[in-house]
């Protein structure tokens, strides 16, 4: 059996382009064929042939290019049909379809780029002496060059998945495109877990009730999704969350922020220091309970900095200032946990060592007159006893 041609010695046996539609149209149906699951009905050996004659006519790059096109196409359409879906209903009363949805798109899609990971092994080897977007740009030092090759090509097809889903407006039914599927995806996460608009397991409506211990239903389908998008990032990165961090997160992370900046400024606007602080330490809880619920539990850090940011950075010391009278009764009182929780909000600011002594400086002003304050040192020790607990 001769070898195969080197191809700075023997140029490539060329193909016209009216042969290579031809070629292309045969292989653009098998990929359907794959994406619908019905592999059972495509020729595997024939497929792959036609991917190898085509690398053979030196059309590796060309065909690259249309595969990669060929799948954003396809995940386009999937994405409109999905959004044109929810089109009428915009408000999620109903969001639980939308999210299965996506999660089938997403699972069907990996199913097929894993059975096509078999056509583009071929696509690989056939491009084994030449240069070829699928191969590694590192692959002289990579041991196994084939294997990095179809790592990338798989790669690449995931890539797609991810960059329309996060990246791409969707267009429904003529309209301009608005949302990304992940932007819609962060909506129905925002208006479920923010504004209440999840099923009233017992109907009464009660608002003061103690939060469920299990994530609802609609909870456990954003779990899915998010974990999608995690795993994803990571398979083509892994970066240890940075990637889901600036493609998902970030966004997530917006929503977040304008609920928590709009319930800050009427919370300080209304409220005492214990219930300022009371609220925030629950909304930390709150979102540290979400973290690997909901959320990746890498997000925590995300999602407590951001509470930070748009709660404690801009109302903390203005409402501890405003109630010095409410935080100087609390030194009465045993025991000091009201102040163990506002030394902890403090410190995430960095601004413990300013505020707190100035706490006691105007605790000890306000109740000299009726002798009714401990001094500072007994202020500190109470505090200090409380924290080491």
């Amino acid at each position: 059996m001769s070898q195969p041609a080197q191809h700075h010695q023997v140029k490539p046996a060329s193909v016209s382009k009216r042969d290579y539609q031809a070629l292309w149209s045969s292989l653009a149906c098998s990929y359907e064929q794959i994406h619908q699951g019905n592999e059972a009905s495509v020729q595997f050996d024939d497929v792959c042939r036609t991917a190898r004659n085509l690398c053979a006519a030196g059309c590796s790059t060309v065909l690259y290019n249309d595969t990669i096109k060929w799948h954003r196409d396809f995940l386009t359409r999937k994405w409109s049909d999905l959004v044109e879906g929810v089109k009428e209903a915009s408000d999620f009363d109903s969001p639980d379809e939308f999210l299965r949805d996506f999660i089938k798109v997403w699972n069907a899609y990996n199913k097929a780029v894993n059975f096509i990971s078999g056509i583009l092994t071929c696509i690989v080897r056939a491009s084994s002496k030449n240069p070829h977007p699928f191969r590694d740009e590192q692959a002289d030092v990579v041991p196994n060059q084939e294997q990095s090759g179809l790592t990338n090509a798989k790669h690449s097809c995931l890539e797609v998945f991810l960059d329309t889903a996060c990246r791409s407006p969707v267009r429904a039914a003529g309209d301009p495109p608005e949302e990304t599927v992940l932007g819609l995806i962060v909506a129905v996460g925002y208006d479920h877990i923010y504004h209440g608009r999840e099923e009233d397991d017992d109907g009464d409506g009660d608002d003061d009730a103690e939060p469920r211990s299990k994530p609802s239903h609609v909870e456990m389908l954003l779990s899915t999704c998010f974990r999608v998008f995690d795993e994803l990032c990571e398979t083509l990165t892994n970066s240890n969350g940075r990637l889901f961090h600036d493609v998902v997160g970030s966004a997530y992370l917006a929503a977040a922020g304008s609920f928590y900046a709009a319930e800050a400024r009427t919370l300080a606007a209304g409220s005492s220091a214990v219930e300022f602080c009371a609220a925030v330490q629950r909304w930390l809880e709150e979102e540290a309970a979400r973290c690997g619920s909901v959320l990746p539990a890498h997000m925590y850090g995300d999602m407590e900095a951001m509470v930070v940011d748009t709660v404690l950075r801009p109302h903390l010391d203005a409402v501890l200032d405003y109630d010095a009278e409410g935080v100087a009764d609390l030194f009465d009182s045993e025991p000091v946990r009201q102040l163990s929780t506002m030394h902890r909000l403090a410190a995430l600011v960095g601004s413990e060592d300013k505020v707190i002594p100035g706490w006691f400086k105007k605790a000890a002003e306000k109740q000299a007159a009726c002798g009714g304050c401990p001094s500072h040192e007994v202020c500190c020790q109470r505090l200090d006893s409380n924290l080491a607990r």
